[in-house]
């Protein structure tokens, strides 16, 4: 009796076999393996039954390894522990793999690599987005899914869609401190501008020290100004985030700098009454009023 694979299985419980027709009914007989030029030969009860699709000459076998046969016949056997002949049989190169029986969202969610490599395989749009407007990239970045993401990413994921919020996959990365992921994402062509995330971050009062050093070391400036003339330093203290604000002076922040208005960091702590913020800035030597050299 000649028996093959027919699809992938991932444990005995999915495994299918198709073997020439021999009838119908239940047979005690040796189920031989021919891995490689390596003949293993295991007694087995095989249960033989047509298949419910239409397929000529095709039968599913159910296959129940017995320890002994009923009818001992004189056949030289190989002595080979039934797992190990079950793991071998499963390693050999298989056909396509099954489709997926979970939505890709939950799978990404859950970390199901096989059932998102099945979607993958069987041709799900893996920039569709869901119904919350999150395509599967974000929701695996969001989730910090390394390996998913780069599964994604590698059969074709766009790393500069948008969701609803019209957050890329970079800058939800970098707002969790996942920067593993980003560098990730900027090898995979991640095209944003580090200065325009650097403000994004502060004003989403993102304080991991990680994902702004990340952003300097590619060329974002801390003491930039964006269009209303305030740096990042001046938001961070505007909002009230202390440990943002250590942060952005930890990586080199002008504390003197005058916003538009002309006023400097320590000056907005005062007005807003911030203590904490005010002895931050006092111990690194910011002044109330800039100076012409600030500037």
């Amino acid at each position: 009796m000649n028996l093959k694979i027919s699809r992938c299985a991932r444990n005995d419980k999915d495994a299918r076999w198709v073997i020439p027709k021999p009838g119908e009914g239940s047979y005690d007989s040796f189920l031989t393996f021919n891995i490689n030029g390596l003949i293993f030969r295991r007694p087995l009860s095989v249960r033989v039954e047509r298949l419910r699709w239409p397929r000529p000459r095709t039968y599913h076998a159910g296959l129940a390894f017995q320890p002994k046969l009923r009818n001992q016949r004189q056949m030289s056997l190989v002595r080979v522990p039934t797992t190990f002949v079950l793991a071998a049989l499963l390693l050999v190169a298989c056909g396509e793999p099954p489709p997926p029986t979970i939505n890709l969202y939950p799978a990404i969610q859950g970390g199901d690599l096989d059932q998102i490599k099945r979607h993958i395989y069987w041709g799900t749009d893996i920039d569709q987005a869901s119904p919350r407007g999150e395509p599967p990239l974000h929701v695996a970045v969001r989730r910090g899914r390394l390996i998913i993401a780069r599964e994604l990413l590698r059969n074709g994921a766009d790393p500069n869609a948008t969701n609803r919020a019209g957050e890329t996959p970079l800058q939800i990365a970098l707002v969790a401190g996942r920067t593993q992921l980003a560098a990730m994402l900027l090898e995979a062509g991640a095209t944003e501008d580090p200065q325009a995330l650097l403000f994004i971050l502060v004003r989403a009062g993102v304080d991991d020290r990680d994902s702004l050093a990340f952003l300097t070391e590619r060329g974002a400036d801390v003491s930039a100004e964006d269009q209303s003339g305030a740096t990042p330093l001046h938001i961070a203290v505007g909002d009230g985030r202390r440990l943002s604000a250590k942060r952005l002076i930890d990586l080199g922040a002008n504390v003197d700098a005058p916003d538009g208005g002309g006023r400097t960091p320590l000056s907005i702590a005062i007005e807003n009454g911030n203590r904490p913020i005010i002895d931050l800035l006092e111990r690194f030597g910011a002044r109330v009023e800039p100076t012409r050299s600030t500037r």
